[in-house]
């Protein structure tokens, strides 16, 4: 069972720990407790084997087709084995008996560790402690230490290296070279489709009572190690450290190498080391974390409930650790770097869930995600056109830039779940509002946008009988809905998309005609602002009803209702979820949020009410959307339910939830319903508001943002807010519908909202 925080003092609400061995959490712990820092991902293995794990590193970006599956992210050889021996039996909780059995991570160093006493069958007796780090200063490099304290004589034996039979998953690997070079063990492995060779280089030392050992080597199949083996007594102490590092052809700084260039530049980076210790490797991560992560993006929450706390903590660790921002051609998998579900593949959670986290936070990593979608638009102009548009069609499910539409063929959604073309111009938009980065909007963003509402005005149809354009024939974000037409979603946000382009054009006009010029050779924009206006004009927007219902389709309103309580509550779904009124996930619900200065709070709550009975939130993006929602309707009590539920995905109490992979995108909503929804941070009509509706659990919210380069440091407490200028310029923002004026390095306070 999972153990939320085992944190006291200083670390309380910050470790996040697993008591008690048990293979049916083993595939869930390698997940949530995953380590990373955004090129690579390492799940939580433990260091001796187990049927039962899914043993896997993850490198971001390198891609690569088995057959004619859909292309993947494939897990490189492994190198957390740490293999132990006592009079020739091996460590295996399976078997003997164990006790004080600990699996922790430390959120705030990145830190696994692990600890227990373990008998084996035949009696030898020993304490263990496991430690592991994924560097997050240098960030191809893995350091790891095994220490046992022996309470039995034995003849004791190590195993630890480089195995690439271990891994899961479909075969994508042929092994190049594997061997020994001087003290280190070098293994070179390449994919077989996309050819993207990895060099993995690892070293051992052990001491025996701080005394070092000799190693030999051993080579089996396709495994690689450095063994040691020695007669210990009672009291002894032996301390195995393991150092090892990851490279590949596809790495921006070296894939202009050769294979061999770079096994020699790897393995002299891994040489540099050779004097640091566990120790020191793990503090130098440490302070990277504290610098680049907590000092500035920690949100701190004063809460009757410390789970709010560590489970916020969780989401921002996670978002750091699976989100590849160092190299603008990659993207967020909808399960990060912790496993291998949905493939590493990219879809509109990064736009739409992730983004605002990265936008408020780390601007510079939400520009390279949005730079990524640039070097995207060559696959979606293929996509266009093969589909018959004009313009740039985003692929719904990404992987490398130029893999185009990489859904797997059952799936309906590559074929048919258009708006993430409108998705991804939002994302720049909400980048530019909040940031005011001009040079990314000449070099990248005017072009996206103005490539994107090209192909939404080839994508409506005319409705002669109605005298209005549509989008027939799509699958809204509820995906258990297909084939439908007018999208209320789908066809505000083509609609926003259009009129977005309009107002950059107007703009460039105004204020940079050459760059206009420029666009308008490259891409063929005469004559299409003359379309957008039309089609923005005349396409059918779905209005609320009688009854203050925005319809989610054509056809969603006139289906049969259905009382799915019993079925959230486990009964066997017994009817055909695409004719009556149910919903997968939030869809209306995220236009509101999105767009919600088109419609008014006694629509929003409306539709709340009508649409969230009928949901199922089988997607782990919906009870973020609909907590964010809550929380806008002063429905704070249910705002608070759905956030609970939403930090119980990975982190609660049900086996198998995460086994292959987090969610990514409920991490960041979990990010969302905090700072946009409960601290009320959002981007209204192009201005900053600030609008805190705590729970009435909190007492106290502390959060840092920067909005168009300033950064602000907000406090909210039930009745009273304060912002403090960090900035040398003055920030304007809203709250209760009034303008405040915060001067550099001041701070206004607000009461009573």
């Amino acid at each position: 069972m999972m153990v939320y925080d085992k944190g006291t003092g200083e670390l309380q609400n910050w470790v996040l720990a697993e008591k008690d061995f048990d293979v049916q959490y083993i595939r869930k712990c390698e997940a949530v407790m995953c380590q990373g820092n955004g090129y690579m991902g390492v799940r939580a293995a433990l260091d001796e084997h187990y049927e039962e794990q899914w043993r896997g590193t993850l490198v971001a970006g390198t891609f690569d087709q088995y057959q004619t599956e859909a292309t993947e992210l494939p897990p490189c050889a492994d190198l957390t084995n740490i293999q132990l021996f006592m009079d020739g039996e091996a460590l295996d909780l399976k078997t003997g008996e164990s006790s004080d059995y600990w699996i922790q991570l430390n959120l705030k160093t990145g830190i696994l560790t692990r600890s227990f006493v373990w008998t084996s069958p035949s009696g030898i007796k020993a304490e263990f402690l496991f430690e592991r780090v994924v560097s997050l200063h240098d960030l191809h490099l893995i350091a790891a230490r095994a220490t046992i304290r022996f309470l039995s004589d034995c003849t004791f034996a190590v195993e630890a290296g480089i195995e690439g039979t271990s891994r899961i998953g479909d075969p994508h690997f042929h092994l190049v070279q594997a061997g020994q070079r001087g003290e280190l063990l070098q293994y070179v492995e390449q994919t077989n489709q996309s050819g993207i060779s990895f060099v993995l280089t690892s070293v051992c030392e052990m001491k025996v009572n701080e005394l070092v050992q000799k190693s030999a080597f051993k080579q089996d199949e396709q495994n690689i190690y450095q063994c040691y083996q020695v007669n210990v007594k009672q009291g002894d102490t032996v301390v195995v450290e393991k150092r090892s590092n990851v490279y590949t052809t596809r790495d921006l700084q070296t894939q202009n190498l050769s294979v061999t260039a770079l096994a020699d530049y790897a393995a002299s980076c891994l040489q540099g080391y050779e004097s640091f210790s566990f120790n020191k490797i793990a503090q130098a991560s440490a302070d990277a974390w504290d610098t680049k992560v907590w000092s500035m993006k920690d949100v701190q929450i004063d809460t009757q409930n410390q789970i709010d706390q560590l489970a916020l903590r969780f989401a921002v660790y996670h978002l750091t650790v699976m989100s590849p921002v160092h190299d603008n051609r990659m993207n967020i998998g909808a399960k990060g770097l912790s496993g291998m579900g949905y493939r590493g593949h990219s879809f509109w959670d990064t736009e739409i869930y992730m983004l605002p986290y990265f936008i408020f936070t780390d601007p510079k990593g939400a520009r390279s995600l949005l730079e990524h979608r640039y070097h995207g638009l060559e696959s979606a102009h293929k996509k266009a056109q093969e589909n018959g548009y004009c313009g740039a069609m985003y692929p719904w499910e990404s992987a490398w830039t130029d893999d185009g539409e990489v859904t797997p063929s059952w799936a309906r959604t590559g074929l048919l779940e258009h708006h993430i073309t409108a998705d991804v111009a939002f994302g720049v938009y909400n980048y530019y509002e909040v940031t005011a980065d001009e040079d990314f909007m000449n070099r990248y963003g005017y072009e996206i946008v103005f490539d994107t509402a090209k192909y939404w005005q080839s994508r409506v149809t005319y409705n002669e009988q109605k005298g209005q354009y549509e989008i027939r024939n799509v699958i809204g974000p509820d995906e258990y809905t297909e084939d439908c037409d007018n999208n209320a979603f789908t066809n505000y946000m083509a609609h926003f998309n259009m009129t977005l382009a309009m107002t950059y054009y107007d703009k460039l006009k105004q204020i940079n005609p050459e760059l206009l010029q420029k666009l308008s050779d490259k891409l063929g924009l005469s004559g299409l602002y003359d379309s957008w206006r039309e089609k923005t004009e005349k396409l059918y927007l779905p209005k609320e009803n009688q009854d203050g219902i925005v319809p989610q389709d054509d056809t969603f309103l006139t289906l049969p209702v259905i009382d799915i309580t019993p079925y959230k509550q486990g009964k066997a779904i017994d009817f055909d979820l695409n004719v009556t009124q149910v919903s997968k996930q939030a869809d209306v619900m995220v236009l509101f949020l999105l767009l919600e200065d088109l419609f008014s709070s006694e629509v929003k709550k409306k539709n709340f009410y009508y649409y969230e009975p009928k949901c199922f939130h089988h997607s782990s993006l919906s009870l973020s959307s609909y907590s964010i929602l809550a929380s806008d309707v002063k429905e704070q009590n249910v705002a608070y339910d759905l956030f609970e539920k939403a930090c119980v995905i990975d982190m609660g109490q049900a086996p198998y939830s995460s086994d292959d992979g987090i969610h990514s995108a409920s991490l960041g909503g979990i990010w969302q319903c905090v700072v946009l929804g409960f601290l009320g941070v959002r981007l209204y009509g192009g201005k900053l508001r600030i609008q805190p509706n705590l729970p009435q659990k909190w007492q106290k919210v502390c959060a840092s943002i920067i909005w168009q380069g300033q950064r602000l440091n907000i406090t909210a407490t039930q009745d009273t807010l304060q912002v403090m200028n960090q900035g040398a310029d003055p920030v304007e923002f809203l709250t209760n519908n009034k303008s405040h004026l915060c001067n550099s390095h001041s701070s206004v306070e607000v009461k009573e909202f």
